[in-house]
């Protein structure tokens, strides 16, 4: 298991497994992988903060991303 160099040492995850989660919800005919909206780490279900699913919050942050660098991003 490997650190990146962006991360160092904090970034410890095992590179050569990054993809995995991709390739098999892409791939796969397996019933787990017929789900959407949720947060998957290496093939498992992880929590996440749900404010991160808040519409109304992200286009807020939106906004403010806007307003801080007067770059007008298309709505979507």
């Amino acid at each position: 298991m490997g650190a990146t160099k962006m991360g160092g040492s904090h970034a410890t995850d095992d590179l050569e497994k990054a993809t995995e989660t991709q390739v098999w919800l892409s791939s796969s005919d397996e019933k787990e992988v017929e789900i959407s909206g949720e947060f998957l780490y290496h093939k498992r279900l992880k929590n996440y903060l749900l404010a991160a699913a808040d519409i109304k919050l992200q286009n807020r942050f939106m906004d403010f991303c806007e307003s801080l660098t007067n770059i007008n991003l298309p709505n979507g």
